[in-house]
């Protein structure tokens, strides 16, 4: 009796693992995100579906609609390298959607979906400010803005301006003013920054601010140059690096005519530790963008 009663028991427990379905669920693209300009480099998911099995599993991508292409065929190892991701067309004028589908070839019904899009990085202004963890483009949009480092890590990310081509007949620039937001404190910590242009006077701090002024006119229109560097200590999760307004002289930059001239420059894009980036201030319409498009 009690040799049936175990036996019973174990039955019990066995069956439903052997009846719980594998399941798939996509990490990268993240669903809904819009990705400037290109798509990620890789699509990553997560599953309970034995590595052992072999190649099993299909990643498959399409644009608008069907039909799908196929990235490849392979194990369960959470992760296929996109070597040619979508990026958005020269000649849209609107997000490009794309669907990324990681299926299981054993069972097809076991699956997962995600749709993200892809859109141009907006500049709209003769000074734009960017984030960014490459620290060596030369046009605006070229650098990374997202990092998934190891946890307990230190991070650098530099702040570049761009000086649109049409700015006219402004010459570059002679002083900014800045600030920084960064967080939450949970997963980045011990923020610094560090002016990077040789001879330039930094008044300010990370709390209050800071205004950078230049010994010789820096930068010139169709230009991108690099202002400093961000440091910062990465937790766990998912952090930001954006801007605020300083407070006395909220996204002010002076050119280098004399007397100089004063502007604002446009916030472009800020960048994401282990998550994505925040979204530009100026684009306060994404939102309903997707409202548009969403099935």
């Amino acid at each position: 009796m009690r040799l049936m009663t175990c036996v019973l028991a174990t039955a019990l427990f066995v069956l439903p693992l052997a009846l719980r379905a594998e399941y798939i669920e996509i990490t990268l693209p993240v669903d809904m995100e819009c990705y400037r300009p290109c798509a990620p480099s890789s699509v990553q998911w997560e599953s309970d579906i034995d590595p052992g099995e072999g190649a099993v599993i299909e990643v498959l991508w399409n644009t608008w609609q069907p039909p799908w292409n196929s990235l490849g065929i392979s194990p369960n190892d959470g992760n296929q390298p996109w070597p040619d991701p979508p990026c958005w067309g020269e000649h849209s004028v609107i997000p490009i959607r794309h669907d990324v589908r990681v299926q299981y070839l054993t069972d097809p019904s076991v699956y997962d979906q995600v749709t993200f899009w892809t859109h141009e990085w907006y500049a709209e202004g003769p000074y734009t400010l960017f984030i960014d963890f490459d620290g060596d483009a030369t046009s605006y949009g070229e650098g990374s803005n997202r990092i998934d480092p190891q946890s307990y890590t230190t991070v650098f990310a530099y702040v570049g301006v761009w000086i649109d081509e049409d700015a006219g007949p402004l010459e570059g620039l002679s002083r900014i003013s800045v600030g920084f937001e960064v967080g939450p404190p949970d997963a980045l910590v011990a923020p610094s920054f560090e002016c990077l242009v040789p001879g330039a006077t930094v008044t300010g701090g990370w709390d209050s601010g800071y205004t950078l002024s230049f010994s010789e006119c820096l930068g010139s229109p169709g230009t991108l140059v690099y202002l400093g560097q961000i440091t910062v200590f990465y937790l766990n999760g998912a952090g930001q690096l954006g801007f605020s307004d300083h407070p006395e002289y909220p996204r002010e930059v002076l050119d280098c005519s004399v007397p100089p001239g004063g502007h604002s420059y446009i916030i472009g894009y800020g960048a994401g530790v282990g998550g994505a980036p925040p979204t530009p201030v100026e684009l306060t319409s994404w939102g309903s963008i997707k409202a548009m498009y969403r099935d």
